[in-house]
């Protein structure tokens, strides 16, 4: 493959990713109103569509890698290939160029909203939490809620435990 040609697989392998980019940021903000509607449902269904989204992502990276191979810049980063891209394809770089920045900040705007979506979950977790303090039970390291306090120590024992 000639340079011109492995060239322009990559800008079209970045359009995709592209693409694909602004489905998952589509997708976050979409997690965003469901989580603060508190719809279960909704969410485990947007997460199943986010994940066949990172599927995507992964398989595309792996061709962007490839193609960056094919044309012997597989170890440079994509604004390292733009700068050692000669003059006579400047017109190629600068499609590199845009499709890097393009990429950068829907990476940035995913970053924000799953930094807020991360609030949120953890606002829920603190609400669950007082929730289940008030019920005696309290959240381990490992995620799992148990009784606060264990029945060896607990004075007040059921009958039905005393018969045991």
């Amino acid at each position: 493959m000639d340079m011109d040609a492995g060239i322009k697989n990559l800008a079209d392998i970045l359009i995709l990713q592209r693409d694909v980019y602004a489905q998952v940021l589509s997708t976050e903000r979409e997690k965003t109103a469901i989580m603060m509607n508190g719809d279960a449902e909704a969410l485990d269904k947007t997460i199943n569509r986010e994940q066949s989204l990172i599927m995507k992502i992964n398989n595309l990276e792996t061709k962007r890698i490839a193609a960056q191979n094919n044309i012997g810049c597989g170890e440079l980063t994509l604004t390292q290939l733009v700068r050692r891209i000669r003059p006579e394809r400047r017109a190629q770089a600068d499609i590199l160029s845009s499709l890097h920045g393009e990429l950068s900040e829907l990476l940035s705007d995913i970053k924000q909203v799953n930094k807020l979506n991360m609030g949120l979950i953890n606002t829920k977790l603190d609400m669950i939490d007082g929730y289940m303090a008030e019920v005696g039970m309290a959240r381990e390291a490992t995620g799992t809620y148990t009784h606060a306090r264990s029945i060896k120590d607990d004075k007040d024992t059921s009958t039905m435990f005393k018969k045991i």
